[in-house]
Formats: C-alpha cells, sequence, structure tokens
C-alpha cells in the first residue's frame, strides 16, 4: 500500500530524532499530522504523498505504484525488502541530480495568474535576447529536433529550459552514465535470452528421444 512505502521512505531518509519537525521543515505540513501518520492514525494526504516525491524524486515512481526501474535510477530505498518482481537498484547520481535541479525550477513557478502572466512575458523575452545573440540558426535547429523527438510542442519556456547550461550538463552526465548501464544490461539480457532459447531446444529434443523423465 502507498501508506507503508510513503513509511518506508521517512524511516530510510530520516533520523529518528526529531523526525516530525524535520518533515514540518521540509514540507510546510504541520509535524503533527505527519505524527499521526507515522503511527497509522491517519492516511497519507495528496499533499503529503506529493511532498515526499519532491523531496526524493528517486523513489516517486516506487511511491505511485510500488514499481522500480533501477537502469533509469527509479528505484526503492536500499532498506526496502523487495521481492519479485521488484528489482531495488540504487540511485544514479546524474538521474538525481536533474531530479532535484528541475524540482527548484518548479518550486519557483508561481500559482497566481497575475504572477504567471508576467513570468512568462520576462520568459519570451529572455528567449527573444538568447534568439537575438546566436549567430548560427543551429542552436534553434537543435531545440526543434529535440522537441520533435519527444512529440512536444515548441514553447519558449521548453526552449528556454533546453538553453539553461547547468541542466543540459546535467543531462548529458545522466545519458552517458545511463547508456553505459543500458548498453551492459542489454548485452546480458541478450545472452541470458540466447541462453534460454539454447535450453528449450535441448528440452524439446530430449522430450523427443525420450531421453528426459517424466
Amino acid at each position: 500500500m502507498i501508506t507503508d512505502r510513503l513509511l518506508e521512505i521517512i524511516e530510510a531518509e530520516t533520523q529518528q530524532r526529531n523526525r516530525f519537525k524535520t518533515l514540518e521543515d521540509a514540507t510546510g505540513i504541520a509535524k503533527d499530522s505527519w505524527t499521526a501518520v507515522w503511527h497509522r492514525r491517519q492516511r497519507p494526504t495528496a499533499e503529503m504523498i506529493e511532498a515526499i516525491a519532491k523531496l526524493w524524486p528517486d523513489y516517486a515512481f516506487w511511491l505511485a505504484c510500488g514499481d522500480t526501474e533501477p537502469e533509469r535510477g527509479h528505484v526503492a530505498p536500499i532498506t526496502t525488502a523487495v521481492s519479485y518482481p521488484i528489482v531495488n537498484g540504487v540511485p544514479q547520481h546524474w538521474a538525481s541530480a536533474e531530479r532535484i535541479y528541475k524540482q527548484k525550477l518548479l518550486d519557483k513557478v508561481p500559482v497566481e495568474p497575475v504572477e504567471k502572466a508576467l513570468r512568462d512575458k520576462k520568459i519570451r523575452d529572455e528567449v527573444f535576447k538568447v534568439r537575438e545573440r546566436q549567430v548560427m540558426p543551429a542552436v534553434q535547429l537543435c531545440y526543434e529536433r529535440i522537441m520533435r523527438a519527444l512529440g512536444q510542442e515548441s514553447r519558449d519556456e521548453l526552449f528556454l529550459l533546453e538553453y539553461d547550461k547547468e541542466l543540459r550538463n546535467i543531462r548529458l552526465e545522466r545519458w552517458k552514465a545511463e547508456l553505459k548501464l543500458q548498453k551492459s544490461i542489454y548485452i546480458e539480457r541478450t545472452h541470458l535470452g540466447e541462453s534460454v532459447q539454447v535450453e528449450e531446444v535441448l528440452d524439446k529434443l530430449l522430450s523427443m528421444i525420450n531421453l528426459r523423465k517424466k
């Protein structure tokens, strides 16, 4: 259950002393509410689940649905006793860095319509300045190709995101790390599949000549 997974994350990532005050300071949700959830006097609210997912984004996928994708950095806490068909895995540094960086950007997004409109105008003005400084049209073309590959409509704020030097460097490092991991996993799973196929063929042959015990 999602309550169990949320409590496992809290236990793994917070100290017993001042645990609920720490959560209150980090999330803005009263420590009494966290205490009540911890002792199972109430179920976690949507706000609590969102807060935990933002604090520890590597666990967000597991928190929401109980599944993991360790090859992509979606893991469960290392202290979690997972079982078939879940693989625990460990956080990947660059995947964590990207998620944390984007959470910081999300925290700056205004909620009020007037503030949001001002922000959007500021973004459009900034994008115009960036494009004005560009000598090569290839920068815009690269951006358009990225959006097309993602099936995403091109927008000014997304252009500014791709132009973010720090985020771009994090993403490139993440891509290199994941590519190395994916390659090694792909090779071994391919070999494993080939081995299984050979075994199946041998089983059929042995069965045909009545050498296998039944």
